[in-house]
């Protein structure tokens, strides 16, 4: 179950290893309970492994791990990045609160 957001969600993230990058925020434009989409102007490669936070229907998730599978650079030079959450009691809730948010509509 993937849902395409509607709506700006917005992300912060950081490297899980510490280094030169900064943190970063982006939107997320698809959200499922083990992956995600996410557009950003930050640079972001696949194998970079992220801390996320974000707010998904009135749910704050955060210090969600993440993995980034793929990530390419679009013509108006944001990263849009695939996503696959790492954290099984994380995906669980994201998976609920997907469920519920669907019942509703």
């Amino acid at each position: 179950m993937i849902l395409r957001v509607s709506r700006s969600l917005p992300a912060r993230f950081a490297h899980a290893v510490p280094d030169s990058r900064a943190e970063g925020w982006g939107r997320l434009l698809r959200l499922g309970p083990n992956r995600a989409d996410l557009l950003t102007r930050f640079n972001l490669e696949k194998g970079d492994r992220l801390v996320m936070e974000f707010e998904a229907f009135g749910e704050a998730f955060e210090r969600v791990r993440a993995r980034v599978v793929s990530a390419q650079r679009d013509a108006d030079g944001y990263v849009v990045a695939r996503l696959s959450f790492e954290a099984p009691l994380a995906q669980v809730r994201l998976g609920r609160v997907l469920r519920d948010a669907l019942s509703r509509s």
